[in-house]
């Protein structure tokens, strides 16, 4: 009886190791290009999430304006028929604000305003009167006073800063706009949610019966930083 016996030459084992290579070369690539792509999709809204600074990563949002906790006595108050207003912002940057005072260089009548940086992208953000979140973001450790977002309509597709819909009708603007909150934040290595109250600026924005009255409305408003 006859036996048969197949063995592969050195060539041919040089071959399939050649193409094993290059499988796991284009697997690797593939692997690496859908991990980009998951990035891109839960990355948030505009805001990036991550520590890649050393900053803690913070929880950003806006609270309700379906009801207003603005109250000296600590009592919630119902807002003013805000329910039917609607705002889309166009978001081009955020400046994180605190103040420095001098003593230590010896001039005590100067205070100077420190903007700390952090990433940020442009960014359409609808409003929503139950809440709005605005992602994570890296901020570096400090006491803050002051976070401005800056609106303008060049860097979002819709070339709006603003687009509002109140009782009065439909609105918008394609003007620079500096959206404020003032308060006193701090931020540091524990900290995870930082809340900004729309409310006034929204109470303004439901009083808009023109185009034209949007910034100074915006503008002539701030907003709060929850402690």
């Amino acid at each position: 009886m006859s036996v048969f016996r197949y063995s592969r030459s050195p060539r041919d084992w040089v071959m399939n190791k050649k193409n094993m290579v290059v499988l796991f070369t284009l697997f690797s690539l593939l692997s690496f290009l859908g991990f980009q792509n998951c990035a891109r999709v839960f990355g948030g809204l505009g805001l990036n999430r991550g520590t890649s600074t050393g900053n803690p990563s913070v929880h950003v949002s806006f609270g309700s304006y379906s009801q207003a906790p603005l109250q000296k006595n600590g009592d919630v108050a119902p807002a003013q028929n805000l329910d039917g207003v609607s705002v889309i912002f166009c978001f081009s940057e955020v400046k994180f604000k605190t103040i420095e005072d001098y003593q230590e260089s010896g001039d005590q009548q100067r205070d100077d305003e420190i903007v700390k940086q952090n990433s940020f992208r442009a960014q359409v953000v609808s409003v929503s009167p139950l809440g709005t979140d605005l992602g994570f973001m890296d901020i570096p450790i400090e006491s803050y006073r002051q976070i401005e977002f800056l609106l303008k309509g060049e860097d979002c597709e819709s070339q709006k800063s603003v687009q509002l819909v109140n009782s009065h009708g439909t609105f918008s603007t394609d003007s620079e706009i500096r959206l404020k909150f003032n308060g006193n934040k701090p931020i540091n290595i524990s900290t995870e949610e930082l809340q900004m109250l729309i409310v006034p600026i929204v109470e303004a924005l439901s009083t808009v019966n023109n185009d034209s009255e949007i910034k100074g409305k915006i503008e002539s408003v701030i907003g709060l930083i929850k402690d």
